[in-house]
């Protein structure tokens, strides 16, 4: 078995294995070749920052990374991690862990983050063994359009808009009350703007909320309300603003940090959460 990065490896290579890989996950993966080759673009995918486990030729398991520089640090993110059908079971993803943590460690990069499931226990243990830790507690949310109330009756006193400039200028945690994880961050959707909607809303120029919206699959990419208007319906209007622009029947928001006001709103909106994860971190 050969571990090496994956700058030789051609995205059907990768879709592939991905594919294989995840064929028996407990969540249903609908991944085209398209969407999987936009997906792991839009976060920055780095095949010199990947790793892949070969088998002669045969790809058989992977660490798919991608690269930021955050407040000035250089970062890496596991956008996948798998090993395909048959090859399960040989240690391989600890293999491709272990290798990659080494390589990293000679780049200059501060972390290196990524998600697991709640129930995956077998999965987080592993990631603490090589010295990852839980940073925080992830909420999914979802629910279907036609559920959501009809927001043709709210009383919008705020200008609607699509001011991507404001957005960018925006402190996210501020609005937000936390930081976006990685697949939620304002650069993801610089990487994949055609697939989004912006929606702002203003109060005599001042920003008031905004959000972006994936407009095939319905998922929310970034809902941030400013304190104070947060009880004064700018996230109802927001909220059904942004359902207009996409064409899902089921609305998503994913990477909700627990126990923040959004979360609250969303329950009360009547969103359920459909899984729970943790954000798990290792600092180099």
């Amino acid at each position: 078995m050969k571990i090496k990065n994956l700058t030789d490896v051609t995205d059907e290579q990768l879709h592939k294995a991905f594919i294989s890989a995840f064929s028996d996950y407990e969540i249903k993966i609908d991944m085209p070749f398209e969407k999987f080759r936009s997906i792991t673009y839009a976060k920055d995918y780095n095949p010199e920052l990947s790793l892949g486990s070969f088998d002669e030729n045969e790809l058989t398991g992977f660490i798919l990374s991608g690269f930021r520089v955050l407040d000035g640090r250089p970062a890496v993110y596991d956008i996948a991690t798998g090993v395909t059908a048959g090859n399960q079971g040989r240690g391989i993803g600890s293999l491709l862990i272990e290798n990659l943590l080494e390589s990293l460690k000679c780049r200059d990069i501060s972390s290196f983050y990524l998600e697991v499931l709640e129930n995956n226990e077998q999965a987080r243990h592993l990631y603490e063994k090589y010295g990852f830790k839980v940073h925080r507690r992830l909420a999914c949310y979802e629910i279907k359009r036609r559920e959501i109330a009809n927001g043709a009756g709210l009383n919008c006193k705020f200008e609607t808009g699509s001011d991507s400039a404001a957005l960018r200028k925006a402190n996210p945690f501020f609005y937000h009350s936390y930081n976006p994880t990685w697949q939620n961050m304002v650069e993801t959707w610089g990487n994949s703007k055609q697939e989004h909607e912006v929606v702002t809303l203003k109060d005599d120029g001042k920003l008031v909320s905004y959000g972006i919206i994936q407009k095939m699959n319905g998922s929310v990419l970034q809902f941030g309300v400013h304190p104070d208007y947060r009880g004064d319906g700018a996230a109802e209007v927001l909220l059904n603003r942004l359902i207009e622009h996409s064409e899902a029947e089921t609305i998503r928001f994913i990477n909700v940090e627990e126990g923040v006001w959004l979360c609250g709103f969303l329950e009360a909106s009547g969103f359920k959460i459909s899984v729970n994860q943790f954000e798990m971190i290792y600092e180099f």
